[in-house]
């Protein structure tokens, strides 16, 4: 196929129509900045041949902001010496025609034989999708897809097997497939594609184990059967044996024998607990009689204790009075210091206030001269501006009506130009005797004129000559001349000037004046920000301040005269005043301290007073000595008490413990429940012969046996069965096995010739290198021999994002080859593929490209020119202000 005009209207950004014309039968370049248009063009043939020309699924074709519009194509394309015309026009207006030759199809007949021809089909409904593109959407690369290579393939596999089969017609006529799928659809009613059992198979094993799986219960049952029998007679044999023995009334009897000894015991155990309680009180007893003893001992120690504490809170009562006294003297220094400075303080806030007002009354009248001088600035400023104004606004020119008067003057300027090069001259140099004269106008020496209409000559003694200028816009000239000239004057009248160059002066004063404005506007906002009132407000607070200021320094009291004649500054004398008031502070709160301790010690003297005398009371009571002889006899009775009943405590406890208690509290459980358990087994064993004998009865009932010999019969016909079903599922698969091999063998020569086209390329760029085809013609595995670094082979998609972009160029550059072959029509699209190629790599895909455009038409739409100006044909540059391209 050969493209050999593109004409696009109302699409995208051509809202005018567009046209491409004179491609080239190889390889075309088209090259644009961004949003030019390219993606466009690759748009548009993509709609022309998928979209059906009555979708309303192609809003994307639309120009932006005008939904009213109707995208229409053209294409001129010929396959062999047949010629095809395509017009297609979308939404508003739906049309689609097809030229073959002499021979005309419309419509949906014109998109069925397209389809036919390139090897796609259109959706059923909607917009157009990949899985519908066949040929030309493998051939044709989306901008940034060129990567994607199985989807494509899986698109187009059936049109390019059948381009396989053309090419190896020997191949393709063997019956092959049909064996091959009728040994599959048989083998699949057997097994999964995983082998795995299905259908009848899978019923015939199912039915197999569900009968052995029976036989192998009903066994059991049979067995349990039998063994139960055995155990019946077991447990009856054991249950006569208890009824004879009766073991559990043996247990009762020992059960209450050792109930009987642990009594005792614990009758015993509770005599010691009696006694230890007996000891207990003795020991709170002797314990009272010890605390009186050592009572009587305390307060004779306590009487020397109040003595001594007497004796040193006299002491600290009197260091106590001494540090009060010395405090107190301190503090009325303190205080008399604090005054001192509290009166040097006040005069010197006097001298400061008195400071301040002097120095705000300067400031005031500084700030009362400033803003008159400033005011009278103003105010002169003002009057210059308000002349300014009155310049400019008398000044004012319309810019409009200058440009018109000179636009005049150029005119008359370029009119007089003309006149002169198409007017006649007359140049003259007359004797002083000569009489001439011109229409009236005698003439007389050296001079010229120029003569734009008929005009008469006289020349005394000779004649009359009639002179007309030549040239048929003269007269044109002239009168265009006099229109303007009278527009002019009237211009300048209407303006008030006699002339354009007064018309300039005057609009550079107004110019001028412009500027003095703005640059007087600026010094009057300098001097004035917030006006001249603002100025004039701010002059009447000022002088209000220095009044204010002056009449408050008139009304202070004169200073009183300092005796030492020291002068102390504010900050001196405020210094000095907080430094005495935090010394007297410290005085007083050390003057507090020293009262409130002298208060402490003298409570604390007066309450050892107390104590002493009170404790004295207590060792010189009458009765003390007699309580005490009672308290030492009492001591002594209670030790000896307390030592035979500890005595009696040890032998009680002995005899307790060689009897082992928690032993024969063991024995009577283990007794009681060693005859709970016999009574318990006795009734359990009546219980389990009972209900053995009934299964037994029932399970006699069944006849197992008779069941066990029809559930043979059943399993051996399930095995039979299972056993031909599984030859026949063994036989199938190996018989599959043996065709796909077979097959295999067969695509192999099959994709013969795809791999060599695929291979020419791939050895462009990578020497000496293969690339397999799987049996969906997807590549598969990339092997370059004499790469030197690891991983010289490997997955396609396992490569770089570049390496597999390359390999999907070249992939569907060798089905190009392999569809001309068979003879399909081609046309290769790229647009900005290869964008992530190294220099290198792409060096040697322009290689690729180049080779197959020798046999193809290739149109390659890059951003790029630079990259591919070595590609030995001119770039076409696309715009959407051009009309069209040759």
């Amino acid at each position: 196929m050969r493209l050999h005009r593109l004409r696009v209207e109302q699409l995208r950004q051509f809202r005018q129509p567009y046209e491409i014309a004179g491609f080239e039968s190889g390889l075309n370049l088209f090259t644009g900045p961004n949003e030019a248009g390219k993606t466009t063009l690759v748009r548009a043939l993509r709609a022309a041949f998928f979209e059906r020309y009555r979708s309303t699924s192609v809003d994307d074709l639309l120009p932006w902001g005008e939904p009213s519009a109707a995208p229409s194509v053209e294409l001129d394309f010929s396959i062999g010496d047949i010629d095809y015309r395509l017009r297609k026009s979308f939404l508003h207006r739906k049309r689609c025609e097809l030229m073959v030759g002499a021979t005309e199809f419309d419509g949906e007949d014109a998109e069925q034989h397209l389809a036919e021809l390139f090897g796609f089909r259109f959706a059923g409904k909607g917009a157009s999708k990949p899985e519908h593109w066949g040929i030309p959407g493998l051939l044709w690369i989306e901008q940034g897809s060129a990567q994607d290579i199985a989807e494509p393939i899986g698109n187009a596999t059936d049109l390019l097997r059948q381009a396989l089969e053309h090419s190896t017609g020997e191949v393709a006529s063997t019956r092959g497939d049909e064996v091959i799928n009728r040994v599959r659809s048989e083998r699949e009613t057997l097994l999964t594609s995983t082998g795995k059992p299905r259908g009848i198979y899978a019923e015939a094993i199912k039915e197999q184990e569900d009968t052995s799986r029976w036989l192998e219960e009903l066994d059991k049952r049979i067995a349990q059967y039998r063994e139960q029998v055995d155990h019946l007679g077991l447990l009856r044999i054991a249950q006569s044996a208890d009824d004879a023995e009766k073991p559990w009334e043996g247990l009762r009897a020992q059960e209450r024998e050792a109930a009987d000894r642990l009594k005792n015991i614990e009758q015993l155990k509770a005599q010691i607990e009696g006694d230890l309680t007996s000891q207990k009180q003795f020991h709170t007893s002797l314990g009272l009689v010890e605390d009186q003893i050592t009572g009587f001992e305390n307060q004779e120690r306590s009487l020397k204790q109040r003595e001594a504490d007497l004796e040193a809170a006299m002491q600290q009562v009197q260091i106590a009075e001494s540090a009060e006294a010395r405090w107190s003297e301190t503090h009325r220094d303190a205080e008399e210091t604090y005054q001192q400075a509290n009166t040097a303080l006040e005069y010197a806030r006097q001298q400061d206030l008195r400071a301040d007002l002097t120095r705000r009354i300067g400031d005031a009248q500084s700030r009362i001269s400033a803003l008159t001088e400033a005011i009278a600035k103003a105010e002169t400023e003002l009057d210059q501006l308000s002349a300014l104004l009155k310049l400019a606004a008398e000044s004012e020119l319309d810019e409009a009506e200058l440009d018109r008067l000179r636009q005049q003057h150029a005119k008359l300027q370029e009119l007089r130009i003309r006149q002169e090069a198409t007017a006649t001259q007359l140049r003259f140099n007359l004797l002083p005797a000569a009489q001439i004269s011109l229409d009236g106008q005698a003439l007389a020496g050296m001079g010229e004129h120029l003569i734009t209409k008929a005009a008469e000559l006289d020349i005394a003694n000779v004649g009359r000559l009639q002179i007309i200028p030549g040239g048929t816009d003269l007269a044109e000239l002239v009168r265009e001349e006099a229109e303007v000239s009278a527009a002019h004057q009237v211009l300048l009248q209407r303006l008030g000037l006699p002339s354009l160059a007064e018309a300039e002066t005057r609009c550079a004063v107004h110019q001028q004046a412009l500027k003095d404005i703005k640059h007087s506007e600026k010094t009057l906002q300098t001097l004035a920000p917030t006006g001249i009132e603002g100025l004039r407000a701010e002059l009447a607070a000022h002088t209000e301040r220095k009044r204010e200021s002056e009449e408050q320094q008139a009304g202070l009291d004169p200073l009183p005269e300092r005796g030492d004649g020291s002068i102390e500054t504010l900050v001196q004398a405020d210094a000095r005043q907080k430094a005495a008031r935090e010394h007297l502070e410290q005085v007083e709160h050390q003057a507090s301290e020293a009262k409130q301790r002298l208060i402490t010690m003298q409570v604390s003297r007066d309450a050892a007073l107390r104590e002493r005398d009170a404790q004295q009371a207590l060792v010189n009571a009458p009765d003390r000595a007699q309580r005490l002889q009672y308290a030492n006899s009492e001591l002594l009775r209670l030790r000896a008490e307390i030592e035979a009943l500890q005595q009696r405590i040890a032998a009680k406890q002995s005899h307790v413990n060689a009897a082992r208690p928690d032993l024969l509290g063991q024995d009577v459980e283990r007794f009681r429940r060693s005859a709970e358990q016999a009574e318990q087994r006795h009734r359990a064993r009546q219980y389990e012969i009972t209900l053995l004998q009934g299964k037994l009865e029932e399970a006699g009932a069944q006849g197992l046996e008779e069941e066990r010999a029809e559930q043979c019969v059943r399993a051996e016909a399930a095995q039979r069965r299972y056993q031909e079903l599984k030859r026949r599922a063994e036989a199938l698969d190996l018989l599959l096995t043996l065709l796909e091999a077979k097959r295999r063998e067969l695509i192999k020569r099959l994709q013969a010739p795809l791999r060599t086209h695929i291979n020419r390329y791939v050895q462009i760029l990578f020497p000496q290198a293969t690339l397999d085809i799987g049996e969906d013609l997807i590549p598969g595995r990339l092997t370059r021999p004499n790469q030197d670094v690891a991983g010289s082979s490997g997955l396609v998609g396992d490569l770089s994002f570049g390496a597999r972009e390359q390999m999907g160029v070249i992939t569907r550059l060798a089905y190009a080859d392999l569809l001309q072959e068979s003879g399909r029509p081609t046309l290769i699209i790229l647009d900005d593929a290869l964008v992530h190629s190294d220099d290198q790599r792409l060096e040697q895909m322009k290689r690729v490209i180049f080779d197959a455009a020798q046999r193809h038409q290739v149109l390659l739409f890059t951003c790029h020119p630079g990259v591919w100006r070595d590609l030995g044909v001119a770039p076409r540059f696309i715009t959407r202000s051009s009309a069209a391209v040759a």
